[in-house]
């Protein structure tokens, strides 16, 4: 019988609430602490949640940022590769340019100085000293395109005929 005993005794120590008892007597002055505790402890949590999210979001806005400015520089990175290989061959072109005019330098360079000194003499003379000089200029500059020409001419035929040996050379040894 001991055990029955045991469990009455229990029971009287802990409050029974029937459910036909009001409200007002659940809340006593423990549990409307506890209740309030309860309430400050979900607030709580509720801000830290909050936060939390926040700076989630915060975090995912920067890492946006950031991948956004990577793509940039890597945008800027390529135009860069861009422009300078169209400098290099810029570059390239100005010295086969270069090559070519170092090689016609020469009669460029005498022709011009003549026609510089012609012009120069323009300047200072009359209608008809300018005809006649403007007629000698027409013709050195003839006579220098005509001089060009042939030698241009000349150094294609050498290759030709270079080229044609060569060829001839072939056919005999086969």
């Amino acid at each position: 019988m001991q055990p029955s005993s045991s469990r009455s005794s229990s029971s009287e120590n802990t409050p029974v609430v029937s459910p036909a008892q009001p409200e007002a007597s659940i809340s006593s002055p423990s549990t409307r602490a506890i209740q309030e505790q309860f309430a400050t402890l979900k607030r709580l949590l509720t801000d830290q949640i909050d936060e939390c999210r926040e700076g989630t979001l915060r975090s995912e806005e920067m890492e946006r940022e950031r991948e956004h400015i990577r793509v940039e520089e890597d945008v800027q990175n390529e135009e860069m590769k861009d422009h300078l290989h169209g400098a290099l061959e810029a570059q390239k072109s100005l010295a086969s340019i270069s090559s070519e005019l170092t090689k016609s330098q020469g009669s460029f360079t005498t022709s011009f100085a003549c026609k510089r000194s012609i012009f120069v003499e323009l300047l200072f003379s009359s209608p008809e000293e300018d005809m006649e000089k403007i007629r000698k200029v027409v013709e050195e500059t003839q006579k220098a395109q005509e001089a060009e020409l042939a030698a241009t001419l000349e150094e294609n035929l050498r290759y030709k005929r270079q080229k044609h040996e060569e060829l001839m050379e072939i056919l005999r040894t086969r």
